[in-house]
């Protein structure tokens, strides 16, 4: 005899087929409807541009910083003139993961500039944040248009560790309506964020 196993002609309890349905019916299935994710960064600055592109990566934690921690996730949202079709201003976010250095995000905001060359290439495009931004992230080289390499002061890719590098990679904006009308035109579909 299989242990556990019903007798033939025997039915379960009615208390045990209850139970199970009323578990059963506890589960919810998600709805229809989204609630819209609403984006940290504004979706348009001051002078009523609009987010161009979205940042993001995880970097190392430099070891003089004093806060301990394993990694910091970088978000960099980059605002664009319409007419200009240049990147005016930025919103920069730090959250700081590990064990003695999570807490509130570092935030920044400012002015970018776009220089020309690197160390390694004079005709590369290169992404100058404002002192309101801390020293160790105000410089980006920017490839191809989706992918930043965070500069150190001799405008040289900063080299990372076994686990994380100095890289961060473009996101679609978050579509919101105040976006939609600042450009003129349907913003990007919503992007989901690689886990932490």
């Amino acid at each position: 005899m299989i242990p556990f196993a019903p007798r033939a002609g025997k039915k379960y309890p009615r208390s045990i087929a209850s139970a199970l349905a009323l578990c059963l019916s506890a589960c919810s299935h998600p709805s229809a409807e989204r609630v819209a994710e609403r984006p940290w960064y504004a979706p348009i600055n001051e002078a009523g541009e609009p987010v161009a592109a979205v940042f993001e990566g995880r970097i190392p934690c430099a070891d003089d910083d004093g806060r301990g921690c394993e990694k910091v996730k970088v978000t960099l949202a980059l605002h664009r003139s319409i007419e200009r079709q240049a990147f005016t201003s930025y919103q920069l976010r730090a959250v700081y993961v590990g064990v003695s250095a999570e807490g509130k995000p570092l935030a920044a905001s400012g002015s970018v500039t776009s220089t020309q060359g690197t160390a390694f290439d004079a005709r590369s495009t290169v992404i100058e944040l404002d002192a309101s931004a801390p020293p160790a992230l105000r410089s980006y080289w920017l490839i191809g248009g989706d992918i930043l390499f965070l500069l150190d002061g001799e405008r040289k890719p900063r080299v990372g560790t076994a686990a994380w590098s100095y890289v961060l990679n473009r996101l679609r904006p978050i579509a919101t309506d105040q976006a939609e009308a600042a450009s003129g035109g349907p913003a990007s579909a919503p992007a989901t964020s690689p886990a932490w």
